[in-house]
């Protein structure tokens, strides 16, 4: 509702001159998640390892079938798969992401996912399955990652195979992309950059266009929440 940087902007609600698109600020190398210099060769072509809960895209890419996939849903019952602790989950979705060329990484509640910039934190190539997502400005997507549509999920096996060569160049390219936009060390900055350009951009934010973002107000997620809020707020004043 405010101008600001988001991390899960939809395309079709997006303003220019009133907000921008941005990474997880809370993605960074940690225990598991370490980047490799040398490492071997990953032995899967693409994994997704998480809660499909979140989105019905999730549950169709656990329909792919291909020999040199891993496809770990961890929502599909009480607790972890395998009876997998925290620990012992979380080092299994670190493998996962350095054991493959490619990183599924579907949308789940919001458009983004934190797995995309973790693919690129470990120098793995995303694949992309968010229709509305909208990408940060500054990387050049195109060279490392790959986009599939919502409802073409059945197709990521033929299109990884052939871009299969591809794999560890788009994984290099997108760990530079990370270190440059997204990282610890350049994560304020990119997101201060991006708050500079919606203050210049200010005087166009005039008249009716002012109040255009208010609009989503009428959305039924967002007038559901807002109803329940006032409500709360009633029932407490009374």
């Amino acid at each position: 509702m405010l101008p600001g940087v988001y991390t899960s902007i939809e395309r079709s609600w997006y303003w220019p001159d009133w907000a921008r698109s941005s990474h997880y600020l809370g993605v960074r190398e940690r225990a598991h998640l370490r980047y490799q210099v040398d490492r071997s060769p990953p032995i899967h072509l693409f994994s997704f390892v998480g809660s499909t809960t979140s989105h019905p895209v999730r549950r169709r890419l656990m329909e792919i079938d291909h020999p040199r996939a891993v496809l770990l849903d961890s929502g599909a019952g009480p607790g972890d798969p395998g009876g997998l602790t925290e620990d012992e989950y979380q080092r299994r979705y670190a493998e996962s992401l350095g054991d493959s060329a490619f990183v599924l990484c579907p949308r789940g509640g919001g458009t983004a996912s934190f797995r995309l910039f973790e693919a690129m934190m470990l120098g793995r190539a995303p694949v992309i399955v968010s229709d509305q997502w909208l990408p940060p400005v500054g990387p050049d997507w195109d060279s490392f990652s790959v986009r599939v549509g919502e409802s073409e999920v059945q197709t990521i096996p033929a299109a990884l195979e052939e871009r299969a060569d591809e794999a560890a160049a788009m994984g290099e390219l997108a760990r530079a992309a990370w270190l440059e936009w997204f990282s610890e060390s350049v994560s304020f900055h990119s997101v201060i950059e991006w708050c500079l350009e919606l203050t210049a951009s200010a005087p166009r934010r005039e008249g009716l266009r002012r109040h255009a973002p208010r609009v989503q107000f009428l959305r039924p997620y967002h007038a559901a929440r807002w109803t329940a809020r006032r409500l709360a707020l009633r029932g407490n004043q009374l």
